[in-house]
């Protein structure tokens, strides 16, 4: 016998006597996150409301609480969000529809802990994504499935589409403009919002989850692309993560000389475990899984260890028997293999972001704000560096874009931006970036790269028409800007003692930034 599906509504409230139906919980979290019983008063065709028909029309044998977090200008806190999140887990719910998010950058870690440790515990989460198609937390998130509507008429009520090399890490497009017949406002047909197309998907996968072994988030959504109407035309066997932001915990193998800090990772557990012999790293890993504490570690990363396709292979599948994500950041040149069966563990390699990019398509165009193109050269950590530049930024009140081309970057919560690609497709990456950036709040965007790559690099810069250069060198302790800005081309330099040699740097560079930029 199916189990009963349970699907909370975190919005503006659900009349239950409008829809006709009973509630569960029908419960507000205040600003002050106190939490209370609604009565179940005539409210008016409330958002939530609308969302809870929607769910209840393509599915009417699940059971629906409210949590109410908006008010009637459909605004609310995170912290109040967050608090529902948790409230849900408590309760025992299957699954969230949420019709909100932040577009704010400095949102993204808290937003990014909270939702990896509820869908840990077993929470799926549905989001719809921004209406005016800003970069959104928590729908572009890999632990969620993020919804946006069709502008096309090629999906009918009952599809979706899956969004295979999304740029944004948006899941699903399916159909928002649903015919309904209500109790008291007789019948209607939706807007076509993204508010409105997830509770299609809502519904949706509380079908899939009726019979389901596993009620985990990877699972459900191999079954989301499987069912899809473009499956056939895609063919892909496994969604593609943007970035690997799932992590909680990783083993990360490397080779002795490895340089990186990895005291700024952004998840909190992590074990480093030296690679001597390359070739047998097979066996590294699969003795360190044994002794695998699986509360805090949910992620394999091999860094900079070189590889080919079987040694991948044989890697997933010890992987694979233990449950753990894979993350490659090496730049060994070669495309993950076919997965050995569908379970639930989660892929991320480089040529998941060149494929991204190589797949979609991007118009050329200037950027709207500022971008500094950092140059490196001897022994600079860039990664804190870039790091520290958007701390102190964010101190201001400013969004400080962080762009890295080395695959480790996303592990640092810095943008990864290959290489292979700025060098082989320079202007379809000026213009991924490029669009990227105009779906963010970013006020600027400052990037790195070793001095050497530069001419192999140019044309990429020239398509962004770079605006402050940066050269910095440990080995003669040198800071030199160049600022395209000034008409008459100012450039500034300086001497920085090696000594806390990044730290000096980025309060030098974030006092001459914040300067150009008031």
């Amino acid at each position: 016998m199916p189990r009963e599906v349970h699907i909370a509504i975190i919005d503006d409230g659900v009349s239950a006597d409008e829809l006709g139906i009973h509630l569960d919980y029908n419960i507000e979290i205040d600003r002050n996150l106190g939490t209370t019983v609604r009565a179940n008063d005539k409210m008016g065709l409330s958002h939530g409301t609308l969302c809870a028909a929607i769910v209840l029309k393509y599915n009417p044998h699940v059971k629906i609480s409210s949590i109410k977090i908006l008010n009637h200008h459909l605004k609310g806190e995170p912290a109040q969000f967050y608090a529902a999140l948790h409230w849900c887990v408590d309760h025992n719910i299957d699954v969230v529809n949420v019709s909100l998010g932040s577009t704010y950058l400095n949102e993204k870690k808290q937003m990014r802990e909270t939702v990896n440790q509820l869908v840990e515990a077993g929470l799926i989460i549905v989001c719809a994504c921004h209406n005016d198609g800003y970069i959104t937390y928590p729908a572009s998130l890999s632990n969620v499935v993020g919804v946006k509507c069709h502008t096309s008429q090629q999906l009918s009520q009952n599809d979706y589409a899956f969004n295979y090399y999304s740029d944004e890490g948006i899941d699903v497009t399916a159909s928002a403009m649903h015919e309904l017949n209500l109790p008291f406002f007789g019948s209607m047909i939706c807007s076509n919002s993204n508010s409105y197309a997830a509770p299609f998907i809502t519904a949706y996968i509380s079908k899939i989850l009726y019979d389901a072994s596993s009620s985990y988030i990877d699972d459900v959504k191999i079954q989301l692309l499987q069912n899809a109407k473009n499956h056939n035309v895609t063919g892909y066997v496994l969604p593609v993560s943007e970035s690997p932001d799932w992590i909680t915990g990783a083993f990360i193998f490397l080779k002795p000389n490895a340089l990186l800090d990895y005291n700024s990772l952004y998840f909190p557990h992590f074990k480093t475990i030296f690679v001597y012999e390359p070739k047998a790293i097979a066996a590294y890993v699969r003795e360190e899984l044994t002794s695998l504490d699986k509360h805090e570690f949910n992620t394999i990363i091999i860094d900079d260890v070189l590889m080919n396709e079987k040694m991948f292979d044989c890697i997933y599948r010890i992987a694979s028997e233990y449950q753990m994500n894979i993350v490659y950041v090496g730049e060994s040149f070669f495309d993950i293999p076919p997965p050995v069966q569908s379970i639930n563990i989660k892929l991320w390699h480089w040529s998941y972001k060149r494929n991204i990019i190589r797949y979609n398509s991007y118009a050329t165009a200037s950027l709207a704000i500022p971008l500094i193109a950092i140059f490196t050269s001897g022994q600079i950590e860039s990664f804190n560096l870039l790091n520290r530049l958007k701390e102190y930024f964010l101190g201001e009140h400013y969004e400080c874009f962080a762009v890295s081309c080395e695959p480790a970057a996303n592990l640092f919560d810095i943008e990864y931006l290959p290489k292979w690609s700025m060098v082989h497709y320079a202007e379809d990456t000026a213009g991924y970036l490029s669009s990227y950036l105009r779906r963010t709040s970013s006020d600027l965007c400052v990037t790195t790269f070793e001095v050497d790559s530069r001419p192999e690099i140019e044309k990429f810069l020239c398509f962004l028409e770079v605006d402050i250069e940066v050269y910095l060198c440990t080995e003669n302790e040198l800071v030199r800007i160049i600022d395209h800005t000034d008409e008459a081309k100012e450039i500034l330099t300086t001497t920085v003692k090696t000594e806390n040699f990044v730290e000096i740097v980025a309060g030098f560079l974030f006092k001459y930034l914040k300067q150009q930029l008031t």
